[in-house]
Protein backbone atom coordinates (compact mmCIF):
# COMPACT_ATOMS: atom_id res chain seq x y z
CA UNK A 1 0.00 0.00 0.00
CA UNK A 2 2.80 2.45 1.07
CA UNK A 3 4.56 1.54 -2.06
CA UNK A 4 1.31 2.54 -4.25
CA UNK A 5 0.75 5.52 -2.74
CA UNK A 6 4.57 6.34 -3.35
CA UNK A 7 4.27 6.09 -7.16
CA UNK A 8 1.36 7.61 -6.85
CA UNK A 9 3.11 10.57 -5.84
CA UNK A 10 6.05 10.38 -8.54
CA UNK A 11 3.02 9.98 -11.38
CA UNK A 12 1.43 13.05 -9.99
CA UNK A 13 4.95 14.97 -9.93
CA UNK A 14 5.80 13.89 -13.83
CA UNK A 15 2.34 14.98 -14.87
CA UNK A 16 2.58 18.75 -12.82
CA UNK A 17 6.30 19.13 -13.87
CA UNK A 18 5.93 17.71 -18.00
CA UNK A 19 4.38 20.53 -18.97
CA UNK A 20 6.50 23.02 -17.58
CA UNK A 21 9.45 21.65 -19.11
CA UNK A 22 7.79 22.42 -22.83
CA UNK A 23 7.46 25.99 -22.37
CA UNK A 24 8.99 28.58 -24.36
CA UNK A 25 11.03 31.34 -22.45
CA UNK A 26 9.54 34.52 -23.18
CA UNK A 27 11.96 37.79 -22.66
CA UNK A 28 11.36 41.26 -23.17
CA UNK A 29 14.17 43.78 -23.80
CA UNK A 30 13.91 47.22 -23.65
CA UNK A 31 16.35 48.49 -26.25
CA UNK A 32 17.31 52.27 -25.02
CA UNK A 33 17.93 52.79 -29.02
CA UNK A 34 16.25 52.95 -32.24
CA UNK A 35 14.34 50.64 -34.17
CA UNK A 36 16.30 51.53 -37.92
CA UNK A 37 20.16 51.95 -37.38
CA UNK A 38 19.38 54.80 -40.44
CA UNK A 39 17.59 57.12 -38.61
CA UNK A 40 18.80 60.48 -38.76
CA UNK A 41 17.75 61.68 -35.32
CA UNK A 42 19.57 58.46 -33.89
CA UNK A 43 22.59 59.78 -31.56
CA UNK A 44 23.50 56.23 -30.58
CA UNK A 45 24.68 55.32 -33.57
CA UNK A 46 24.09 51.42 -34.86
CA UNK A 47 25.37 50.09 -31.52
CA UNK A 48 21.97 49.60 -30.04
CA UNK A 49 20.55 48.21 -33.38
CA UNK A 50 23.37 45.23 -33.50
CA UNK A 51 23.02 45.04 -29.96
CA UNK A 52 18.79 43.55 -31.11
CA UNK A 53 20.20 41.84 -34.00
CA UNK A 54 22.77 39.33 -31.96
CA UNK A 55 19.97 39.00 -29.39
CA UNK A 56 17.46 38.15 -32.12
CA UNK A 57 20.03 35.33 -33.22
CA UNK A 58 20.81 34.42 -29.76
CA UNK A 59 17.07 33.70 -28.96
CA UNK A 60 16.76 32.17 -31.92
CA UNK A 61 19.42 29.23 -31.27
CA UNK A 62 18.14 28.70 -27.61
CA UNK A 63 14.12 28.99 -28.64
CA UNK A 64 13.61 31.68 -26.33
CA UNK A 65 10.86 34.29 -27.24
CA UNK A 66 12.46 37.76 -27.44
CA UNK A 67 10.28 40.84 -27.92
CA UNK A 68 12.15 44.53 -28.21
CA UNK A 69 10.60 47.72 -27.37
CA UNK A 70 12.47 50.27 -28.31
CA UNK A 71 13.04 53.57 -26.18
CA UNK A 72 14.48 55.94 -29.08
CA UNK A 73 16.02 57.91 -26.79
CA UNK A 74 18.34 60.91 -27.90
CA UNK A 75 21.70 61.79 -26.37
CA UNK A 76 22.50 65.78 -26.27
Amino acid sequence: MRRLKKQWWILLLCLIVSPLSFAKLDIIFVNPGFADSSDEINTTGNFWFKVSKIMLNAADDLDINLHIKYANRIIS
